[in-house]
């Protein structure tokens, strides 16, 4: 009996010992997993990095804005001025066939008439 009770003795020591490492290994997951968790938990928010893309987003935008604003008011500039110029080279127009088709101004006492441009002042710009 003595050789069975040492073989009794042996296999039990060997599944205590298996016993301890299936925990050991159970633990060291367990102790991974925990690990892992606090590390997501106490991981630091970085919100400069979202005030700072939203920062550029909107600054992006309102110079994108001001941009196309000043394009559309220099648009519509250019379309008055053309509009004007076009309108007071059609009353010089018609001035000039109203008088004749002469270059010469009708002078009386030296002096040009009041509506000899009929209404029309033209600012030259060089």
């Amino acid at each position: 009996m003595s050789d069975e009770d040492h073989s009794l003795a042996e296999e039990r020591l060997r599944l205590e010992r298996e016993a301890l490492a299936v925990e050991r290994e159970r633990l060291a997951a367990a102790r991974a997993r925990v690990e892992e968790e606090s590390r997501l938990l106490q991981r630091k928010r970085r919100p400069f990095l979202v005030f700072a893309s939203v920062a550029l987003l909107a600054l992006l935008s309102a110079a994108g804005g001001f941009i196309g604003g000043m394009a559309a008011a220099e648009g519509r500039q250019r379309r008055e001025r053309a509009d004007r110029l076009a309108q007071a080279l059609s009353r010089i127009e018609g001035w000039n066939a109203a008088s004749g088709a002469t270059n010469a101004l009708p002078m009386v006492k030296d002096k040009m008439p009041s509506d000899a441009h009929g209404g029309v002042s033209v600012v030259v710009i060089q």
